[in-house]
């Protein structure tokens, strides 16, 4: 074998091996067993949001901004249009799996439930409308 075919299936490979981790990685669902949150436990009293305030200023301000005023990757959080749906289930899920797109990564592992639900409700306290 030349040189030149050694490459050629050398390269075929690499990118046969790269084309399958694309695949394999990009086709996986995330949404395997939805988190339903129980909003019955979870109040939107000051105490709620301030603690939702907290875990924003933790968690979400690299993205988001300190002011909510967004960045080049993550949406403004207090205007009246948002890109995403704006009622309290989409929000948790979008905090706790992510957006579909990817540009946001879930927060699922990372928080509780009652925290993700808390810095729901300190979000939606932020829509102007």
């Amino acid at each position: 074998m030349t040189s030149k075919t050694i490459v050629t299936i050398l390269f075929v490979a690499l990118l046969s091996l790269m084309m399958s981790i694309f695949v394999y990685f990009g086709n996986h669902n995330r949404d395997v067993s939805p988190i339903k949150p129980d909003w019955a436990l979870v109040t939107s009293d000051a105490d709620t949001i301030q603690f939702g305030f907290e875990l924003y200023q933790k968690s979400c301000t690299k993205c988001h901004g300190a002011n909510h005023e967004g960045t080049y990757s993550a949406p403004i959080l207090n205007d009246d249009e948002w890109i995403y749906p704006t009622d309290r289930d989409s929000i948790f899920k979008i905090i706790s799996d992510g957006t579909p797109n990817k540009t946001m990564r879930g927060w699922g592992t990372k928080l509780k439930t009652k925290d993700i639900q808390a810095l729901t409700l300190y979000i939606m306290s932020l829509k102007k409308n």
